[in-house]
């Protein structure tokens, strides 16, 4: 079936697939054995913040073209750089001009909030590994 929400939901598998797959390679590539123990042995989100680390530059350059495009499509780009420096010269809490950095920023904050929530449950919560890898790493 070719309607318009399979394929959002076709679409969203697959970049999901592909996003994940980045997250992967680029959080996994100079990790060393200090590294891994501090992850496993380390705080809630031990994993998330490596991850935060190591992939968030990858990420941002991915995501940006993408969201830079959406913006464009609808317009919505069209004001808000004005409004956000008039808004940033009267605020103390400063919001980002620039619309593609802002979004692209907070969907990463998003995605990233979404992984701990994940890893404190896999922490946790022996049910939740549900992997060969995971029983094994998580289980004293």
């Amino acid at each position: 079936d070719l309607s318009l929400d399979n394929c959002r939901v076709i679409w969203d598998e697959k970049s999901r697939s592909h996003y994940a797959d980045l997250i992967g390679e680029s959080g996994s590539k100079n990790t060393n054995t200090s590294g891994l123990t501090e992850i496993v042995s380390g705080q809630d989100t031990a994993a998330t913040g490596y991850l935060r680390n190591k992939t968030t530059t990858q990420l941002t350059t991915a995501f940006k073209p993408i969201i830079e495009a959406s913006l464009e499509k609808v317009g919505a780009t069209k004001y808000w750089t004005t409004v956000m420096n008039s808004y940033n010269k009267f605020s103390p809490q400063k919001i980002n001009p620039d619309l593609t950095g802002y979004v692209t920023e907070r969907a990463l904050q998003g995605i990233f909030l979404q992984i701990a929530i994940e890893e404190k449950n896999i922490r946790h919560d022996p049910v939740a590994r549900v992997t060969d890898i995971l029983k094994k790493v998580f289980t004293n």
